[in-house]
């Protein structure tokens, strides 16, 4: 089963049933991870954090650390997942489409600016 298959079947159970689109950002090395996803809503420009969600009871906390720890062993399990780097997965799901973008990054790299950059390409 493709990674963007198994990360949707997973992240559906933490997914409002109505939303416009979905952007999961992940970040894992061999030891951590940083997971969370943004939610357009319908008609709605402005996306919201998934653990803004939960802090607004639409979601339960400790059900998105559950699956995002899930969503990091999957990734790891990937034969692209690179040991030594930072490996950037990103899944947009829409109504019509579920695409992955796979990154790696050196551990040196600018952490902050990269994030910066990846809110610029996908939260748009």
């Amino acid at each position: 089963m493709k990674l963007e298959t198994k990360i949707y079947d997973k992240l559906k159970k933490a997914l409002p049933p109505v939303f416009d689109k979905v952007v999961l950002y992940a970040n894992v090395t061999e030891s951590s991870f940083d997971i969370h996803y943004y939610l357009f809503e319908e008609q709605s420009l402005i996306p919201k954090q998934c653990y803004t969600l939960a802090e607004e009871g639409d979601l339960d906390a400790n059900l998105l650390d559950q699956i995002f720890a899930e969503l990091a062993g999957f990734i790891r399990q990937e034969d692209r997942f690179q040991k030594q780097k930072i490996n950037m997965v990103t899944v947009v799901i829409t109504k019509a489409e579920l695409v992955l973008d796979y990154q790696e990054f050196e551990r040196l790299e600018n952490m902050a600016k990269i994030k910066k950059e990846w809110k610029t390409k996908y939260l748009k």
